[in-house]
């Protein structure tokens, strides 16, 4: 008895595995709600951060509930960009965590607001670059980031311009032993434009691709410059378009992972060949 109590009191102290998970995509996990929009729930060196909040309130709380994530423990949230899609969950978290920093790209015109809710479009055109401010109606912390930014021990933002330079979007970087891992929401700016950002020891990419649209072609192109550029493990979701995914599935082999709703990128065994969420549903037409 006294040895089965030391080990539930070991296993409840033990630090959580740092790892990535797909909190919310166009597929899932059967029970998990999913649809057009991006959220990926990360741990990593004992630090919580949402990267997206996806195009629904009710649907990431209800997949944060049933894959056991607290958003009232979240250290930080990060918006990519102003697509509703990546920050639609935003208010499920700032109704439990409403003081938890919030991290938006910094644009120079109003161009965030045309979608953002009216409480966080304010935060964000009355703060200067990079400086706190606190909104009344949440409380929330809004930090603007224009450029590359670390926001916490190993974890940094990285933001490139795109729609003529209208807009910008960021992406999380996390420096692991193994390499660093890019996490990319939908990757506007191009997904190896985004890479060579991040600096040349990144060796793992996630996230939205944004090739759906693209010519088979110039998907050949940009996957080939992922390899290239020193990418050696992939996990594409949302916006990377069906024909893009089994390209990557081709061109990475073993170091291609289906990023889908409660699936999971262990970041203490990335030189380990990666893993999928169970028995995704089939992804709709366009991915």
């Amino acid at each position: 008895m006294k040895l089965l109590f030391a080990l539930a009191t070991a296993a409840l102290l033990a630090p959580a595995a740092d790892r990535v998970t797909l909190l919310y995509d166009s597929h899932g996990a059967p029970g998990l709600a999913t649809g057009w929009g991006y959220s990926a729930y990360i741990e990593y060196r004992g630090k919580r951060i949402l990267f997206d909040t996806g195009d629904s309130r009710a649907a990431l709380a209800a997949n944060a509930k049933a894959l056991g994530v607290d958003l009232a423990k979240l250290d930080a949230v990060v918006v990519s960009h102003d697509d509703p899609d990546h920050y639609a969950g935003l208010d499920a978290v700032l109704a439990v965590n409403p003081r938890v920093p919030v991290y938006v790209p910094d644009m120079d015109s109003g161009a965030f607001a045309t979608g953002m809710m009216n409480h966080i479009y304010r935060a964000i055109q009355t703060a200067l670059p990079g400086q706190h401010i606190v909104d009344a109606p949440s409380g929330a912390l809004y930090i603007r980031v224009r450029d590359a930014q670390d926001i916490l021990p190993g974890v940094r933002l990285i933001s490139l311009p795109f729609d003529s330079g209208q807009r910008r979007e960021q992406s999380l970087v996390l420096d692991t032993e193994a390499g660093g891992v890019l996490i990319a929401g939908c990757s506007h700016p191009g997904i190896v434009e985004l890479v060579r950002a991040a600096g040349p020891k990144v060796r793992t990419a996630a996230g939205g691709f944004h090739l759906t649209t693209t010519g088979e072609a110039d998907v050949r192109k940009t996957v080939e410059a992922l390899r290239q550029a020193g990418i050696q493990k992939v996990y594409p979701a949302h916006c990377t378009g069906r024909f893009a995914t089994d390209e990557l599935r081709r061109t990475f082999g073993a170091g291609f992972g289906m990023a889908a709703a409660g699936g999971a990128i262990p970041l203490d065994t990335l030189n380990a060949p990666p893993t999928s969420a169970p028995q995704p549903k089939r992804p709709p037409l366009g991915r």
